[in-house]
């Protein structure tokens, strides 16, 4: 299972492979999930086809949310796309994940 500890957590985003494992992303405040004290962050869980965890990250201080995510068609690797303020800005970050495990 994965979860937080109370504070705010949100999946914003999530793409299955054909073999039906599944990686979510989004934002959280939790300190389960996300190490560091200047949130939201965002994070990203990977999911083996039976719900295991396989691995999760928080990119803390860097990213704040998780907006979408495509595994590419032979689930070998996938595209994340991310975002961070700056200022008045708002900024998306593209992230390639390969190999995924």
């Amino acid at each position: 299972m994965f979860r937080g500890n109370g504070a705010a957590t949100e999946f914003l985003a999530l793409d299955m492979d054909s073999s039906g494992n599944a990686l979510a992303g989004g934002t959280s405040s939790s300190s389960s999930i996300v190490s560091s004290s200047a949130t939201p962050n965002a994070f990203l869980v990977y999911f083996d086809s039976t719900g295991t965890v396989k691995w999760s990250v928080a990119f803390d201080n860097v990213y704040n949310e998780i907006r979408a995510i495509a595994f590419s068609t032979d689930g070998t690797k996938a595209a994340v796309m991310s975002d961070v303020e700056s200022g008045s800005q708002t900024k998306a970050f593209l992230i390639i994940l390969s190999p995924l495990l």
